[in-house]
Formats: C-alpha cells, sequence, structure tokens
C-alpha cells in the first residue's frame, strides 16, 4: 500500500514529512502524545488508540509512572518521555488540553499557544534524547478544538523555533495525518507557506 507523504524545508537542516498515517504507525523512535490534565481517555483520541493497541497492564504502568512524574498535576504544556515497550518507541505524553472543570461542554479546548509550547518542549526532550526520529500527530485539532491549518501552524512554528537545535537533515521529523481530506488540507496549507523541499 503507498503511503502519501510530502516533504518540506523547514530551514537550518530541518525537513518535515507529512504522512498521511497514524502517528502511532511512523517509524520513528518517538511519537507525541496528547493528554488532557484530567488523564481521560477519549474515544477516537491518540491515546486511547495507543491504550487499544497495547496491553492494559503497560497501559495502567505507564500512567502511574506519568502521575509519579509529574506530582498530582500536569501543567498545560508539560512533556513527559516515557519508554512503551509494545510500541518499541517513546511516546512524549504532551499535556494540550485542561481539566474538564476548566473546559467548555464540548470538552477539553485547547488554544495554539499550548500546541506551540507543548512542540517546543517535545523538540528540547527529542534533541536531548538524541534520537533519530518524531512523529507529531495533529496536536489540538482532535477533542482540542483547533482548526486544522491553526495546529499544523503551531506544530511548524514550535518545530522551527527551537533555537538550540542541533537537529539535523539526517534526523527525521513527521506530522502524521490520518484522515486522507486533513492531510490534503494541511498539506495545501503548508504549500502555500513555500516550504516544499
Amino acid at each position: 500500500m503507498t503511503v502519501n507523504t510530502k516533504d518540506y524545508d523547514l530551514g537550518r537542516g530541518l525537513e518535515l514529512r507529512v504522512v498521511n498515517k497514524e502517528v502511532q504507525d511512523c517509524s520513528a523512535q518517538a511519537m507525541v502524545c496528547p493528554i488532557n490534565q484530567d488523564l481521560i481517555v477519549e474515544p477516537g483520541s491518540v491515546l486511547h488508540s495507543l491504550y487499544e493497541r497495547s496491553s492494559p497492564e503497560l497501559f495502567l504502568q505507564q500512567f502511574g509512572e506519568l502521575a509519579k512524574k509529574t506530582g498530582i498535576s500536569l501543567s498545560e504544556g508539560s512533556v513527559v518521555p516515557l519508554f512503551d515497550e509494545s510500541y518499541a518507541k517513546f511516546i512524549f505524553y504532551a499535556v494540550t488540553a485542561g481539566t474538564l472543570k476548566e473546559s467548555t461542554r464540548r470538552g477539553w479546548m485547547t488554544n495554539g499557544s499550548i500546541v506551540y509550547v507543548a512542540t517546543l518542549r517535545s523538540m528540547r526532550i527529542f534533541d536531548s534524547m538524541v534520537l533519530d526520529s518524531i512523529a507529531f500527530p495533529l496536536l489540538g485539532a482532535g477533542y482540542g478544538g483547533l482548526p486544522t491549518k491553526q495546529s499544523v501552524n503551531q506544530v511548524v512554528v514550535g518545530i522551527k523555533s527551537y533555537k538550540d537545535s542541533s537537529v539535523s537533515s539526517d534526523r527525521r521529523i513527521n506530522l502524521a495525518v490520518p484522515s486522507l481530506p486533513l492531510f490534503e488540507e494541511a498539506k495545501a496549507y503548508l504549500d502555500s507557506l513555500n516550504l516544499c523541499d
């Protein structure tokens, strides 16, 4: 099966590959998994997909470690890296939405600033761990309620803003977009920025 991809040059040796697939299916050493501060698993979310495809014991162990590392509350934009044995990769749990109490009836709403901070922190961790590849989903575009263009923009700005980066072109940065219509929308938006490789 052919997977739709397109590469974009972000400057300073950074290349972004937009891929039409689930983030957990990307061949990357690390993936970013958006979570809410309540650590509630919503059906259809990246977190829900991870839960369905790994053993419940490992999943609960990950969350036990996550709770220990972060203390009582997770702040918006926080990123906690943990190794997941079932996927054989690091998962960067990124808090991209607040608590349900603080949100509207539509669920966990986010904003571009939180997505930007979570992306920037994910890049710092990715760089410090000297991994060769990372995959981002459309952060905040699901339950967070951000439009696709705004999510793509904030992820790209977060990646480009990482000033201390030693990330070079031999290290891959993927943006995974599983829905074909959203993939085409993300691609059209990036094309409009004249970032084509």
